[in-house]
C-alpha cells in the first residue's frame, strides 16, 4: 500500500471503457466500467476463465481471506443478506419493460438529475450580455489530435445502439485508410489521428 501511495502516475497513460449506468438516481447515463492499457484494442470484452484458472483464483483468495477473516465477520455476513441494489429492483406493475423503454426513462431522470445539479450549482441564469459586447472570433478548427484524444471524441458521440465490436471495426478500417494497413500508433502523426477520428464518426456518430 506504500509503494501505491508514494507512486508518481503524472504520466501514466491508459485507457477506459465506458459503459451504461444502470443506477436509477445517476446523474450522468454512462460510468467507466473497466481500465486498460492505453494500446488496448477498442472494443476487447472479458474473456471466461478455464476450470484450472477458476481453481487457481479460488485458492488465492482464500488464502487472502482467511488472513483477514473473522469468525464474527462470517456469521454477521450469512444472517444479514446485502439490501438489493435500488436499480435492481423487479417492477411489479404488469409486464416487465422492454430495453428500449429502459433506455428511454433512464435518459429522462439523467436529464432531471443534471438539470436539478446544474441548478443547485450554478444557481440563476448570468445576466445577459449587451448588444454592443464585442463578439469573440470562432474558435480555430481542430486539425490535430492524440490517440487517446480521437478515441475519447469517438466515446462520446458515438450512436449508443451501434455495439463496441462494429465501432473498433469502423475505427481500424479508418486507420489502415488514413495511415496504412501496416501503420501502429507509433508512425501515425496527430493530423492522422484526427482524420481516423472523423472518418469513424462518419460512420457511428449519433446525428
Amino acid at each position: 500500500m506504500a509503494q501505491l501511495a508514494n507512486g508518481k502516475y503524472d504520466e501514466l497513460e491508459f485507457q477506459v471503457r465506458i459503459g451504461e449506468n444502470t443506477y436509477e438516481e445517476a446523474t450522468y447515463p454512462y460510468q467507466v466500467n473497466w481500465i486498460d492499457i492505453y494500446d488496448a484494442e477498442p472494443g476487447q470484452q472479458l474473456r471466461k476463465l478455464d476450470a484450472k484458472e477458476l481453481k487457481d483464483l479460488d485458492k488465492q483468495f482464500a488464502v487472502m481471506g482467511a488472513k483477514s477473516a473473522t469468525p464474527k465477520a462470517v456469521a454477521t455476513a450469512i444472517r444479514a443478506p446485502a439490501k438489493p441494489h435500488p436499480a435492481r429492483v423487479p417492477a411489479d406493475d404488469g409486464a416487465p419493460p422492454t430495453p428500449e423503454e429502459k433506455k428511454r426513462k433512464l435518459a429522462e431522470k439523467s436529464a432531471k438529475n443534471r438539470a436539478a445539479a446544474k441548478t443547485k450549482i450554478n444557481g440563476p441564469p448570468p445576466k445577459p450580455p449587451l448588444k454592443d459586447a464585442t463578439v469573440p472570433p470562432p474558435k480555430p478548427e481542430v486539425t490535430a489530435c492524440t490517440m487517446g484524444e480521437a478515441w475519447d471524441a469517438i466515446v462520446q458521440l458515438h450512436d449508443p445502439t451501434i455495439d463496441s465490436n462494429t465501432i473498433a471495426e469502423v475505427w481500424h478500417s479508418s486507420i489502415a485508410e488514413i495511415a496504412g494497413p501496416d501503420a501502429t500508433s507509433e508512425t501515425i502523426t496527430d493530423e492522422q489521428w484526427c482524420q481516423i477520428k472523423d472518418k469513424t464518426l462518419e460512420s457511428v456518430a449519433k446525428f
